[in-house]
């Protein structure tokens, strides 16, 4: 969808039609993809493998496969290859007066390592969002911080005057949809850690190595969406409702 006026999205109704858009098949088929890159990228190949192999063949002769196999992440290496735009390092240079002090700020938000990553996230899905957000410091003052997002973590709403400028960007959790990766295989035979369901999670909102679809996120009813553009940033539930008692004034972007 692209649209001109980004107060739109103050509309509830509006919301509620986007939202509707976001779990729709399409939506959802491009983020599965997505999310199927940034997993492979980073070292789940044998869960894609074995829920292959599922399809084709028996139980007993996947589970003796899998229990002999390793894997060798070649979509790592030639994206680490192909990018190379932030391998060395850069030069910048501000002047004289500036200098310091804009490496200084480089230097905190970890640009360099930053930029890298979003080159490599570009190479492995043609696409890359870079965001400079607010953070909350310890003595209760407020920073920023540096990410780059992979495509299933984001939606953008377009500008209906030029479709290269994001108007709208609303970041949601997502999980892949279909298949459960219920890869319980060797049980009991010395390859117990493999047995998780490391996407469908065990259900428990857990501190340390956490499943995304745990906790909040395993109720689809219970997702939140950050909604940001140049002059609204907010926060709703699934049904494009505001989580908020503040005045109208405190959906204004305070940080643009």
């Amino acid at each position: 969808m692209k649209i001109k006026d980004e107060s739109l999205i103050l509309d509830e109704q509006f919301r509620q039609k986007i939202l509707k858009e976001i779990d729709g098949p399409e939506n959802t088929a491009r983020k599965d993809e997505a999310l199927r890159r940034f997993d492979v990228y980073k070292d789940y190949i044998k869960y894609y493998m074995v829920e292959i192999l599922q399809k084709e063949l028996d139980p007993e002769t996947v589970d003796e496969m899998v229990s002999r196999t390793s894997v060798v992440n070649l979509l790592k290496k030639i994206v680490t290859k192909k990018a190379r735009v932030y391998k060395t390092g850069v030069d910048r240079n501000f002047g004289e007066q500036a200098q310091d002090m804009c490496n200084e700020i480089y230097e905190y938000l970890r640009a360099n390592m930053c930029y890298k990553k979003a080159n490599r996230f570009l190479e492995l899905a043609k696409n890359a969002l870079l965001c400079i957000t607010p953070k909350e410091c310890d003595d209760g003052k407020w920073s920023y911080c540096m990410r780059p997002k992979f495509p299933h973590q984001y939606d953008v709403i377009e500008d209906a005057r030029d479709p290269e400028k994001p108007l709208v960007i609303i970041f949601s959790p997502h999980t892949r949809t279909g298949e459960t990766y219920d890869l319980r295989i060797n049980e009991g035979r010395g390859f117990g850690a493999y047995q998780a369901n490391f996407r469908a999670g065990d259900g428990i909102d857990q501190t340390i190595a956490d499943s995304p679809s745990d906790g909040a996120d395993s109720m689809k009813d219970s997702r939140e969406f950050v909604w940001w553009s140049k002059n609204f940033h907010f926060t709703t539930n699934s049904k494009g409702q505001i989580i908020s008692d503040k005045s109208p004034d405190d959906l204004l972007n305070q940080f643009k």
